[in-house]
């Protein structure tokens, strides 16, 4: 059965459901005439050359060629990468972070039917423009 998310109310210590939450602020903000926009992630109309950033997404090199499609039918265009484990310092962590530099570049090299390496605006405005 899925878990439902609930917050605590510090309070009472009561558990107040999720979605009475953010009926409730919406409540709120149309009630004090706050304009209220859609909310992130919720459909709406993507222009055709839009450009979708993601910055928190995640792209591991063992994603199957499936994954990666379903990706890219999504509207997702764009993805930063996280090259290593935050938690090292100094030497190891250059190391580490030049290690996963020359992996991913090496991933993404032989994938350029999925992927192009943008270093600058340029980059990107080609890669889009390309498709």
């Amino acid at each position: 059965m899925p878990r439902t998310h609930r917050a605590v109310h510090p309070a009472a210590g009561t558990r107040l459901p999720r979605r009475f939450f953010l009926q409730s602020v919406a409540l709120a903000a149309f009630a004090s005439g706050l304009k209220v926009r859609p909310a992130v992630g919720a459909a709406a109309p993507v222009p055709p050359n839009a450009l979708v950033m993601d910055a928190m997404g995640e792209l591991r090199m063992e994603y199957e060629a499936s994954l990666i499609r379903d990706m890219l039918a999504s509207g997702l265009r764009s993805i930063t990468i996280t090259l290593c484990d935050p938690k090292p310092v100094g030497d190891e962590a250059l190391a580490l972070a030049v290690d996963s530099l020359l992996q991913y570049d090496r991933y993404l090299a032989l994938n350029p039917e999925f992927f192009v390496k943008a270093s600058t605006v340029a980059d990107v405005e080609r890669a889009q423009r390309d498709g």
